[in-house]
């Protein structure tokens, strides 16, 4: 079986409102950064949000 996400909270990442705040832009990824081993290439899918809050 091995390791799986839980369903409820991989949602919650999916139905994230966009982010319109930097605060928000750091809490979405914060929440998607928990999940990144189960996305494949997150840090290059990530990038351009993390770019946001420098």
């Amino acid at each position: 079986e091995g390791i799986r996400p839980d369903p409820d909270k991989l949602n919650a990442v999916r139905e994230y409102p966009v982010p319109t705040k930097l605060k928000a832009v750091r809490t979405f990824l914060g929440l998607s950064s928990y999940y990144r081993r189960f996305i494949k290439n997150y840090a290059t899918i990530a990038e351009p949000l993390i770019a946001l809050t420098r």
